[in-house]
């Protein structure tokens, strides 16, 4: 049987309890603790810094749903304008019946409609307050917006406008973001190739039709084009 001297084992814990507290209060061992705590918290000592992932994450996540919703809304309207047509360059007479000089016009190229084919008819309001009339004599006739019932009626007019007289011109009405899209491929691009159909940017590339809904989509053309 093994005998413990009690004292001895006193003595051992007094020394070891004695090792342990010089070693916590020792210079050493606490910068090194103080290093490693430092260490730990150093990303969090921004706040920014801390948030920075996520925000860049939020960011992109925010930018990228706008961008979706853009795209829905201008899909939406340009739906919403698919029976719309945009007229310029009818001379106005004083008092005249814009209706009547639509009809007169759309029968000059062979398209027989009556009121009854118009949804909504109205002359664009000019940009400006200027009411002298001698002013208003030497600038161009006010467009005319139609939006028709039936949309067989607007595809008879846009097949038939090449019978048009020069000064008057037919043209789908387009949103902001489509108008400046066409001109922006029109200018890049072979603009006998790019025209529009249902309010939709299109470009013809000899083959088939593309669609445009972006100006990234018209420099993606321009780089096949170079290659």
């Amino acid at each position: 049987m093994l005998l413990i001297d009690k004292d001895k084992d006193k003595d051992i814990g007094i020394g070891v309890h004695e090792l342990a507290r010089q070693i916590f209060q020792s210079k050493e061992f606490i910068e090194s603790v103080s290093s490693l705590i430092k260490k730990a918290i150093a990303p969090y000592n921004n706040v920014s810094n801390y948030w920075k992932p996520y925000k860049k994450n939020s960011s992109a996540a925010l930018g990228d749903r706008l961008e979706k919703l853009d795209s829905s809304h201008n899909h939406l309207a340009t739906y919403d304008r698919r029976l719309n047509l945009r007229i310029h360059g009818i001379s106005e007479v004083q008092g005249e019946n814009f209706e009547q000089l639509v009809i007169d016009t759309c029968w000059s190229i062979g398209v027989n409609i009556t009121s009854g084919d118009f949804s909504v008819c109205h002359c664009l309001i000019r940009s400006g307050s200027n009411n002298n009339q001698k002013q208003l004599r030497n600038q161009a006739p006010r467009g005319i917006i139609v939006r028709f019932i039936h949309y067989k009626s607007k595809s008879n007019i846009m097949m038939n406008k090449k019978r048009l007289d020069k000064p008057i011109s037919i043209n789908e009405d387009l949103i902001p973001h489509n108008y400046k899209l066409f001109k922006y491929a029109k200018s890049k691009l072979d603009k006998k190739k790019v025209r529009t159909l249902n309010g939709i940017v299109i470009y013809h590339d000899g083959k088939k039709n593309v669609d445009l809904f972006t100006q990234n989509d018209v420099d993606c053309l321009l780089d096949e084009e170079d290659e």
